[in-house]
């Protein structure tokens, strides 16, 4: 059993952080308690499958530039995911994992303030249309003024006269609100 440090026990098998009071490393199933023996493999717990050591055993070939391009292509089609998936990764017990991690966070946050900045700018046109059409219901906008009380806002348009169109003029005036 290795020394515990603030509460965690290595497993002496796989190497695996575990909380010093389980019995059993929750990977591999080995005692923690000196013996060393493995307990049998019951439900939900695999047997172990070797007795190296965790430095000699072959680990799953992983290109770690394939995990850094996927940590960028997540970050780039949805940076608002990759946050918190990058802070989930960076929680991992494994090396590799946890700098995966912060690729994907970083790259999150660039790509979510990048996509900010955009959105910010897309709706620019849309505000300046949402404030000329405030200003012209009478409600006052930051250049104009509000029309005045007794004044028609309607009296300064001219009629619209279509081709083909005879021109008629309403014979009774519309009711004011």
């Amino acid at each position: 059993m290795s020394a515990p440090s603030a509460g965690r026990v290595l497993c002496p098998q796989c190497g695996v952080n575990n909380f010093a009071t389980q019995a059993a490393c929750w990977r591999c199933g080995t005692s923690l308690s000196g013996g060393g023996s493995a307990i049998s493999a019951g439900p939900g717990r695999a047997a172990p499958t070797s007795n190296m050591p965790a430095a000699t055993r072959p680990v799953a070939n992983v290109d770690p530039a394939v995990a850094t391009w996927a940590a960028w292509i997540l970050a780039f089609l949805f940076p608002f995911v990759a946050v918190p998936v990058g802070l989930v990764f960076l929680m991992l017990d494994d090396r590799r994992r946890a700098e995966i991690g912060k690729t994907t966070l970083v790259a999150g946050t660039i790509f979510s303030l990048l996509h900010l900045l955009a959105t910010w700018a897309m709706l620019q046109p849309v505000i300046g249309v949402v404030r000329t059409l405030g200003g012209l219901s009478g409600r006052t906008s930051a250049g104009g003024a509000s029309p005045s009380a007794g004044q028609d806002p309607n009296s300064s348009v001219p009629p619209l006269n279509l081709p083909g169109i005879p021109q008629t003029t309403p014979s009774v005036p519309f009711p004011r609100p």
